[in-house]
């Protein structure tokens, strides 16, 4: 040191030290500093030393003077080493204080010629050091100097050991008592409000924050979450902020640099050891005052290396393949963050657990919350494991045993890293979960998303189905609402979209599930903000009033803004806390918070729960099958103390409706908060201040919620229990599942026994669907309004056992009591062993059947069944036996039939008959059928009729009564139960049943067919897949007629049914063989080779495990049946989707998809033989024809592909038999060839000559208009084009909207104008929508308004004129994407808002009938509109224009604005088949439901049919497709540009048209679409349809491509008509 450097000091003595604790280490006393570090497979290590200059006490060192100097130590690996821990201590000579001095370590370096290290060897910061070189509070951000790269530094001992902390323990709450604060240290005091004491040293730092603890007492937190307090860069962030050129920072700290140092910038003092003393010192005032610290720990990755330069290195430098999650090498980023930690690697895992523990044991912290915690199950290889060895070491701990561990169990890997509700605990349940789920359910509900009043009501309950399966508790879920990372809880209810700009970078979730209100950000508008005020309440009661762990973030108590920016971390004054503002609130939201959580802590009985909620505790006054978001239930304290009993009732109106809240009677109701009501009434200061409410109900205006408080004694509660009881009755309770009935469950589960599997795993609304569908179950049981039950007079509410609900009995009535029997007694009824369950409860206008299935008692099951209103003649059940799944009805045994009642069933062919008994004194007439246990029944089947009308007819009542299940089976009637085509809806009913399920279907007739609804119970069948259920199905009820070829019109008919069955039936084939060979490749290849198996064998072992299985014999049977079925039926092999009237030529090239050749230019004339062709692509470039392999994965001819195929003229075909492809493939791939398509739809395929061209000539040949010969003379004349020069300002002086009459050419594109053309030229029996058109210029209008042109209409010229004619297809749509967040962030005009509303009603008055106006909603109409626009910036417009040499400036884009009607059936029509091109011939396609099916990429066929003039339309293919959409009565927002009109230019298929509301998607049935079964009913409507399309035809004089629909009074709409391409 000093004057020679590296020369050890003579007073200065070397030891071998100790392997533990880790890094470094003074003695207690003083005098030994012990060094450590973890380097295993290292031969050489260096421990480096440096004296700063002016260090205290260097003078007592030989040879050192106060300049300093530096030293360094070789350890000896015999002496210096245990295992993979090198160690060194060096012994200090008295009066020598080794605080302040720095050490690095250096292993492996090359030596100089002193023996010594190189100087460019690398020097590694010591990952287990307590104090860092770096700057302090006064330092942050600071730019200019030397780039950040720490030095550890020996800490000052008197901070780690004598820290005083004056008696003051860790308050050891229990978790489900907290009440959680989320806070940033610098973010919560540095603003200059603040009004600290010392405020320039201790603004946004440790000891600023204890300043503040006074406001965290006042609310009523009792814990504080730190957001990272590590060190960290706050200076890694190079970028500014766009909007003020003010630099950005690493303001939240997610990339930590040392893990063992509390971050020094939040320390007030420049000293060593001041952010440790600060720290300790701000935990122990927290600790003083009860409340506990949780620190937000980052451990899933480092900021070593992450996404650019640093200039320090560590982990990566010691052991990289230990400390990281390698891959080939390199660093996998499973954090979104540039690299991953290797948390489970022995290693790692020890240096994580040391880490822990020394927060815990020497700074008191009282638990951590991991950041992307799922990445710390993740092994070597990068896999989730569910038993990781991290977790089991933290659980071993004993330092770790009173902390607590809170997982935000997500990573950025997606899906197998989403773990909420199954993080691992590594023993017993003790990690708790950020709930995502919580936050997106909640935030959905508030806003009004209609259908989520069951995942709500699963929410407020403590998410059962989250936690309760591991053991774990209502307090494992941490519920919240907003955090950190996203909007703040003012900017939730004030934007619809995220305001990143300031950013400098397209960042933060588009996801956000808010809703601005009806303005886009601040606002003066007092009905705007008074509805936020509303909404953030709203938040906060949902939030406050739920079972679990609450935690809100820091400002949301006052309403803190970060001005719409919902990804803070670049950004420090905009994420400061405003205490000027909080003032402001004091005696508003910030009283209504305050008090809110007192409330809570009031009711822990029933919100610190440690058990979930069950029937006892919470009753609901709710209709579940309205899908608007209005819920009520009461909640039941247990644990009140005092004289009286208390209970709340909490309703929640969070919709658009003024609701009527009714009040359970006779008991006296106390308002204690109203969110609607302005401050002080909004909630009471104690309840001594409630109001007591007068009346029977409450009424509540729209998004708001009530609590209300009642007391009563004990002994009134069973009465008031059954009271409330008979209410939750009339609300028809067994109807809440209808919602799940609308939903696709085939789409998302494989399974209908076991666990529910997820059956597309690569996607997250598959999840959160599944998530959904358990919620609902599971809510069942707290639905049943039992709470009656659990109570008995005197017994105590504590100790009552919670029984399984049993449905009431049916009660006699009073006469009926009183009664004497009847004249005739009949034999005595059979003994049903208790109460039933009613599974049919079902009106037939003046008649009236239900159905009862009474428990499994000692003799077995009882079914009755009783009817009213069906006179008093003969009356008889016609009834069958389901055995088992797709059965036919089936006699019941003898013993079965001796044994009904009132008289022996009747045994005919394949059904039983029972005759009902006379009318009883409740005038019901019954039968009653035993079943013993021994007989097999999964279902009855059973149809009334009264002779001698005989048996089933169209008109009569189908039923099915289904016997218990397990409750694994609930999806599959869900699946099945979906909604009859006659539009009747059919019923599913799920009861609890003497702790068994009992699935109910009451089923209507649909289109004259006998509807059989059956369930397989047994739950050893290998499960099967919701498409392969509803198919087994239909075959049995089509097949056998199909079959016999006595279908429709006989052989042809039948064939081409068969045929949609067996094409449906192979793509469903394909899925699952799809979805095996994702989920169970990757692990047969890991365990394969983990024993030792061949790569040969491993790469066929699951195609042999397909090929023992039932998939491999369906595929075999489809195989053989399609080249007889295309015999029968007649179907040439090909089929024309854009045809053309010359060959082809060119070079044939084989793609295994169309998609991945978009950006493909071919330099010759190319025919493409591709396999799956979806219908999205553009034809690449140079292509002349498109031959797809397969039908099956062709696209619609209606398609965005297709479309574009035919304007440019290029032929596009699809074969039916791969045979055929694969030759052509095997002998003519690579070669020149012709093809010719005839107008039978037959297509030659030859070899041809090559044409002996110059390769220019070639390239002329094959890119006539391409993309790039455009580019390139763009390049050359850039003045004189327009193509990215694009219309934002010339609105055309137009109008807002115009009505029919007044369109033009000059205002509005064909859509609108040729339906205002058409309407007065139509028959009287055609119809169109009601219609109203924003024409061109009014998105300019929009633009260049006062509301957008300061702010939107800069941003989004300054965005656009980042492109350049020669721009790449990627680098335009970035650009496109961010045009697109600034249109969508537009406001709407209040003049385009009236101007709207005054056409509609225009429209409406002249026709009768204001449907459109009635349909109107200002929100989602803009929201459309905005869509629509958005998507003129676009890819596919941008290629497309540029491939036919147009402009920008060019395409002008109006919105038709027309309602949708309620479609039972879409069609599209061709006037001239436009695959033969015959002109006399009518092309149609037919769907059951909305047409987005038809036109968008979803898989199967249309039924298809041509038709010529005079003559009988011939079927050409029948309807394969999975899903049809339903949707209510609403408006659609179409696209109308004037794109048909530019020469060369199509613009079909290249602009969105947006539904104000969303589809639901359906499972098609074919056995009740009576489009399929009814031949003389379809070929009536499909001669109506030709019919229409040649009335379309006349009126325009030209051929033309035409959608409509059908209502469900078969009434036939003209939606929009545009000339044939």
């Amino acid at each position: 040191m000093g004057q020679s450097g590296g020369k050890m000091p003579g007073n200065l003595q070397l030891a071998k030290g100790e392997p533990r604790p880790k890094g470094c280490c003074e003695s207690p006393k003083g005098g030994e500093v012990n060094f450590t570090i973890d380097a295993p497979g290292r031969g050489s290590v260096w421990l480096y030393l440096l004296l700063p200059e002016g260090h205290e006490g260097a003078s007592t060192l030989e040879g050192v003077d106060s300049s300093g100097g530096e030293l360094y130590v070789q350890l000896d690996p015999s002496t210096n080493k245990t295992g993979d821990t090198w160690h060194v201590k060096l012994t200090l000579p008295g009066g020598f204080d080794p605080k302040g001095a720095k050490y690095m370590w250096i292993l492996d370096p090359k030596l100089d010629q002193h023996g010594l290290p190189e100087a460019n060897a690398v020097r590694i910061l010591d990952p287990c050091a307590k104090c860092l070189d770096s700057r302090y509070a006064k330092d942050w951000n600071k730019r200019g100097g030397p780039k950040f790269s720490p030095m550890a530094v020996v800490p000052d001992r008197r901070a780690i050991y004598e820290f005083d902390w004056q008696g003051v323990k860790p308050p050891n709450l229990h978790l489900k008592d907290l009440v959680i604060y989320e806070a940033h240290v610098r973010g919560f005091t540095r603003n200059p409000d603040s009004k600290l004491q010392d405020w320039d040293a201790t603004a946004g730092t440790f000891l600023g924050f204890i300043q503040k603890i006074p406001h965290l007492l006042k609310l009523g937190i009792n814990a504080v979450e730190l957001l990272p307090v590590y060190e960290f860069d706050e200076t890694a962030c190079p970028r500014k902020n766009p909007e003020n050129g003010e630099q950005l920072c690493n303001f939240w700290g997610y990339s930590t640099v040392n893990f063992f140092v509390p971050m020094q910038r939040f320390s007030s003092r420049d000293r060593i050891g001041a952010a440790i003393v600060g720290f300790k010192t701000l935990v122990r005032e927290l600790h003083r005052q009860g409340i506990e610290v949780i620190l937000d720990v980052v451990f899933n990755h480092t900021a070593e290396g992450a996404w650019g330069e640093h200039f320090w290195h560590s982990w990566a430098a010691i052991a990289k393949n230990r400390y990281y999650i390698l891959s080939n090498g390199q660093d996998t980023n499973y954090t979104g963050c540039g690299n991953t930690v290797n948390a489970n690697d022995p290693m790692c895992s020890d240096w994580i657990v040391e880490c822990l523990s020394y927060w815990v044991d020497e700074m008191h912290v009282d638990g951590f919350r991991f950041d992307l915690a799922s990445a710390l199950t993740r092994g070597n290889d990068g896999k989730v494991s569910m038993d990781p060895l991290l977790i089991k070491k933290m659980a071993n701990e004993p330092k770790l045993k009173r902390a607590k561990f809170i997982a935000e169990a997500w990573d950025c890997s997606w899906p197998d890293g989403y773990l909420v509700g199954k993080f691992p605990s590594g023993g017993p349940p003790r990690w708790a979960e950020w709930n995502g789920i919580f936050r997106d359910t909640i935030r959905c509900f508030i806003k009004g998303d209609e259908g989520k009043k069951g995942d709500f009501a699963t929410r407020i309950c403590g998410s059962s189905d989250l936690f309760k399966h591991n053991g774990r508790k209502p307090f494992h879920s941490i519920n919240f609402i907003t955090a950190h990372d996203g909007f703040t809880l003012k900017d939730l209810v004030s934007y619809n979209g995220k305001h990143n700009t300031c950013n400098g970078e397209n960042s933060g979730d588009d996801h956000n599930n808010s809703w601005n209100c009806g303005h886009e950000g601040d606002t003066g508008d007092g009905g705007v903000n008074h509805l936020r005020s509303r909404q953030i309440r709203n938040f906060m009661v949902a939030l406050f009033m739920s079972a679990g762990t609450p935690m809100i973030l820091y400002g949301d108590e006052y309403g803190r803004s970060q001005r719409g920016c919902n990804n803070g971390w670049c950004q420090d004054a905009r994420c400061w806390f405003s205490w000027s503002d909080s003032e402001k609130q004091e005696n508003n939201l910030m009283r209504f918070v305050r008090l809110l959580i007192s409330l809570r802590k009031q009711y822990a009985g029933i919100f610190n729960r440690e058990e979930f909620m069950s029937n006892k505790d919470i009753w609901w006054r709710v209709h579940w099958d309205d899908p608007y978001n209005y819920i009520c239930y009461v909640l039941h304290d247990h644990h009140a103390t005092g004289q009286g009993y208390a209970g709340l009732m909490v309703a929640f109106n969070a919709g658009h409706e003024v609701r009527c809240c009714d009040l359970p009677q006779d008991k006296p109701w106390y308002r204690i908060i109203d969110t609607n009501l302005p401050a002080p009434k909004d909630i009471c200061e104690n309840e001594a201040s409630s109001v007591k409410i007068t009346s029977q109900s409450y009424v509540m205006q729209p998004y708001s919620c009530i609590v209300l408080k009642t007391y009563s004694d004990k002994k009134s509660i069973k009465e008031y229990a059954r009271t409330d009881a008979e209410y939750g009755a009339h609300q028809d309770i067994n109807r809440h599942m209808k919602e799940v009935i609308k939903r696709r469950m085939s789409m998302e589960f494989t399974s209908s026994t076991g666990t529910p599997h997820i059956q597309d795993i690569g996607k997250r609304q598959s999840n959160e669907a599944m998530e959904r569908m358990q919620s609902m179950v599971r809510m069942r049981s707290l639905m049943s309004g039992a709470f009656m039950d659990a109570i008995e007079e005197g017994e105590s509410l504590e100790t009552k056992k919670e029984e399984a609900f049993q449905p009431p009995p049916r009660k006699p009535s009073r006469e009926q009591v009183q009664k004497k029997p009847s004249k005739l007694p009949l034999p005595a009824k059979p003994a049903t062993g208790g109460e039933g369950a009613k599974v049919i409860d079902t009106d037939l206008g003046d008649k009236r059947v239900e159905a009862i299935l009474y428990p499994d008692g000692a003799e077995g099951r009882v079914l009755e069944v009783r009817a009213k209103g069906f006179g008093g003649g003969e009356l008889i059940f016609h009834w069958g036996l389901i055995e088992s799944f797709g059965a036919g009805w089936s006699n019941a045994p003898e013993q079965v039939c001796n044994a009904s009642w009132p008289d022996k069933t009747k045994t005919f062919p394949g059904a039983n008959q029972t005759v009902f008994s006379d009318a009883e004194d409740d005038g019901f007439r019954r039968v009653m059928i035993p079943f013993p246990r021994n007989v097999k029944v999964k279902a009855v089947n059973f149809v009334l009729h009264q002779p001698p009308k005989g048996w089933h007819k169209p008109g009569h009542q189908d039923f099915t009564a289904e016997w218990p299940q397990a409750e694994s089976l609930f999806s599959a009637a869900a699946d099945r139960a979906t909604e009859a085509e006659s539009g009747k809806s059919v019923r599913t009913t799920r009861w609890k049943v003497r702790g068994g399920n009992l699935m109910g279907v009451g089923a209507v007739w649909a289109e004259g067919a006998l509807v059989h609804f059956v369930t397989d119970l047994d739950t050893e069948h290998i499960p099967l897949h919701g498409e392969l259920r509803a198919l087994l199905v239909d075959w049995t009820q089509l097949a056998p007629e199909c079959a016999n070829l006595k279908f429709g019109a006989g052989p042809a008919e039948s064939a081409l049914m068969l045929k949609a069955l067996c094409d449906r039936l192979a793509r469903v084939v394909g899925e699952q063989v799809d979805t095996f060979q994702t989920l169970l490749a990757p692990k047969a290849t890991t365990l394969g080779q983990a024993v030792g198996v061949e790569k040969n064998v491993l790469e066929v072992f699951v195609d042999e495990v397909l090929r023992g299985s039932a998939l491999f014999a369906l595929s075999l049977i489809l195989k053989r049946l399609e080249p007889q079925l295309r015999s029968i039926a007649q179907l040439p092999p090909w089929q024309m989707i854009s045809a053309v009237d010359h060959p082809v030529q060119g070079e044939l090239v084989s793609v295994p998809r169309m998609l991945h050749m978009q950006d493909k230019i071919f330099e010759t004339p190319t025919i493409m033989l591709s396999g799956l062709v979806s219908g999205e692509e553009e034809v690449p470039v140079g292509v002349q024809a498109v031959l797809v392999r397969d039908a099956k994965s062709a696209p619609d001819i209606l398609s965005h592909c297709a479309v574009r195929a035919r304007n440019s003229g290029v032929l596009l075909a699809s074969c039916y038999d791969s045979t055929l492809t694969e030759k052509i493939e095997a002998e003519l791939l690579g070669q020149w060839v012709q093809v010719v398509c005839s107008a039978d739809g037959s297509v030659e395929i030859k070899a041809a000559e090559r044409p002996m061209a110059d390769p220019k000539r070639m390239r002329m040949m094959a890119r006539s208009a391409s993309r790039d010969l455009t580019q390139e003379l763009m390049s050359k004349e850039t003045d004189s084009t327009k193509l990215v020069n694009m219309n934002l300002k010339e609105d055309f002086g137009c109008k807002w909207v115009v009505t029919p009459e007044k369109m033009d050419k000059s205002k509005v594109g064909s859509k609108s104008l040729n339906l205002a053309l058409l309407k007065p030229q139509l028959p009287k029996d055609i119809l169109t929508p009601q219609a109203v058109a924003m024409p061109y210029g009014s998105m300019q209008k929009a633009l260049t308004s006062r509301e957008n042109a300061k702010e939107w209409l800069s941003k989004l010229e300054a965005c656009l004129a980042q492109l350049q004619p020669t721009s790449s297809n990627e680098d335009a749509k970035t650009i496109f994407q961010e045009a697109q967040v600034y249109v969508n962030a537009l406001q709407m005009p209040s003049e385009l808002d009236q101007a709207l509303r005054s056409a509609m009603e225009e429209v409406g008055s002249k026709e009768g009938e204001k449907r459109l106006l009635n349909l109107y909603h200002r929100g989602d109409a803009w929201d459309a509109t905005k869509q629509v626009w958005a998507s003129l910036f676009g890819l596919r417009p941008w290629v497309s224009l540029a491939k036919a040499g147009r402009s920008f400036y060019d395409l002008n884009m109006a919105v038709l604005v027309q309602e949708l009607l309620p479609a039972k059936y879409a069609f599209v029509l061709h006037t001239k088949n436009p695959f033969t091109n015959d002109p006399n011939e009518v092309y149609g396609e037919v769907v059951p439901g909305r047409g987005e099916t038809l036109v968008g990429n979803y898989p199967g066929r249309a039924l298809s049919f041509r038709a010529r003039k005079g003559e009988t339309p011939v079927v050409t293919s029948f309807l394969s497709k999975s899903t049809l959409l339903r949707t209510q009565e609403c408006l659609i927002f179409r696209s109308d540009s004037n794109g048909e009109d530019l020469e060369g230019f199509a613009g079909a298929g290249l602009f969105e048209s947006i539904c104000a509301t969303s589809d639901i998607p359906c499972m098609v049935r074919f056995h009740r679409l009576r489009l399929l079964t009814d031949h003389s009913f379809r070929q009536t409507l499909l001669s109506k349809l030709a019919e229409a399309g040649r009335a379309v035809e006349k009126a325009f004089g030209s051929p033309q491509d035409i959608e409509g629909c059908v209502d469900p009074q078969d009434r036939i709409f003209i939606v929009q008509s545009r000339p044939q391409v």
